[in-house]
C-alpha cells in the first residue's frame, strides 16, 4: 500500500482525487481512494506500516471522522449537522446561528454560513484537529487534515502538510 513513501492522502473518492492533485505537490500513487471504509482503509494503512496519512475530502464527508463515523456512507451515518453545530458552539456561536446550521439542507450551505459570520476557520480548525486527535489515538500513526469545499478551497488553516501547492 505505502509504495515506498513516507505520506499517502487518502481521499473518500473521485472529486477527493482530482483536488488533491489540484492542491498538493504529490505523484498520483501517493493519493489512495477510501470510498466510505475510513476505518478499513486506516487499519490497512496502519498494518502496512504507514508512517504519516494526510486526510484530504470534502468537508461533507471528511468530518464524519470527527465524531468516530469510520463508514461515512450517508446510509450508515450522517451528523453533519450536529458537528458544525458542535463545532460552532466551541468557536462561540449563538443559539440562533446554531438553529440555522440545523435547518441547512447541505454542508455546501453551513459553509456560507459559517462564513458569513466569521466562523469558517474557527470551526473547520477545530474539526480538522478534532479528526487528528481521533485518528492517531485509534490507528497509531501520524495524521494531518486537509477539509475543503466543492471548489477545492481549503477550509482549515491549520493543517502542517508542506505539500500544499501555493
Amino acid at each position: 500500500m505505502a509504495e515506498g513513501y513516507n505520506v499517502l492522502v487518502f481521499v473518500p473518492g473521485n472529486i477527493g482525487e482530482k483536488i488533491a492533485n489540484k492542491i498538493l505537490d504529490v505523484n498520483n500513487d501517493q493519493i489512495i481512494q477510501m470510498g466510505n471504509f475510513v476505518g478499513y482503509m486506516l487499519e490497512q494503512a496502519s498494518k502496512e506500516g504507514v508512517n504519516r496519512i494526510i486526510l484530504l475530502g470534502h468537508a461533507g464527508k471528511i468530518i464524519k471522522i470527527s465524531a468516530s463515523i469510520f463508514n461515512t456512507k450517508n446510509s450508515i451515518a450522517d451528523g453533519r449537522r450536529e458537528i458544525i453545530a458542535a463545532h460552532s458552539a466551541l468557536a462561540g456561536a449563538n443559539k440562533e446561528f446554531i438553529k440555522k446550521i440545523f435547518k441547512s439542507n447541505t454542508t455546501e450551505e453551513m459553509i456560507d454560513l459559517l462564513e458569513k459570520q466569521n466562523l469558517l476557520r474557527p470551526v473547520f480548525n477545530s474539526i480538522a484537529t478534532n479528526i487528528k486527535y481521533i485518528c492517531t489515538e485509534k490507528f497509531k500513526m501520524e495524521f494531518d487534515c486537509i477539509i475543503v469545499n466543492m471548489n477545492g478551497n481549503i477550509l482549515n488553516n491549520n493543517h502542517t502538510t508542506n505539500y500544499i501547492k501555493y
